[in-house]
């Protein structure tokens, strides 16, 4: 796997469980708290 690849992986494992945590509340409101 070369480092883009790998970057990029992270980046959506990243996101993923950025989602996760989220979960229902609105983006608003979780960009507020963050």
């Amino acid at each position: 796997m070369t480092k883009e690849q790998e970057r990029d992986e992270l980046h959506r494992t990243i996101w993923q469980i950025a989602t996760n945590l989220r979960g229902s509340v609105d983006g608003w409101d979780f960009k507020s708290y963050v």
